[in-house]
């Protein structure tokens, strides 16, 4: 007796087509930073806020350097962010995680280099000698007493 076979193909680059045009058009995005005005910081002018403090040692202002630690941190770590991001993609191609939580997962990984980036970096311009007698000893240039600006770097996912 001779059994019919039957061949089908699924065509799964539609498919894949298909879902990359979903994730861009109703998913989420993530950011990785400080994403409020919230806070206060004492500054030798008084105070400021977290973001302007941050937004000065970024780009720097008026005889104060740039001190890029969010650029840096996503320049140095690159590579490995890229890396993480497929990781994580496929991931959420098998199903195995939301994009949501892809997203999350890799905001959680930068905001941990940012942080590093502040706490460890050693490349940034020094402290003034005034600076250096106001803060306590061990502190880098953009590390405070408060930690204000460790604790302002966060994730958010949002649609845009």
């Amino acid at each position: 007796m001779i059994k019919k076979s039957s061949l089908s193909i699924k065509d799964n680059r539609n498919k894949l087509n298909q879902f990359l045009r979903d994730i861009d058009s109703k998913y989420e995005k993530v950011t990785v930073g400080i994403h409020s005005k919230e806070g206060m910081i004492k500054t030798e002018d008084g105070e400021s806020t977290v973001l302007g403090y941050a937004i000065i040692n970024e780009f720097g202002l008026h005889g104060i350097p740039s001190r890029p630690f969010i650029r840096q941190s996503f320049n140095k770590n690159l590579a490995e962010l890229e890396k993480k991001g497929t990781e994580l993609f496929q991931l959420v191609i098998k199903r195995a995680l939301t994009m949501k939580q892809a997203l999350g997962n890799w905001g959680s990984i930068l905001q941990g280099m940012i942080i590093r980036e502040i706490n460890e970096g050693n490349n940034f311009t020094p402290n003034t000698e005034f600076t250096k007698a106001r803060k306590p000893k061990g502190l880098h240039p953009l590390q405070g007493e408060t930690g204000a600006l460790v604790r302002s770097i966060k994730t958010q996912i949002k649609k845009e």
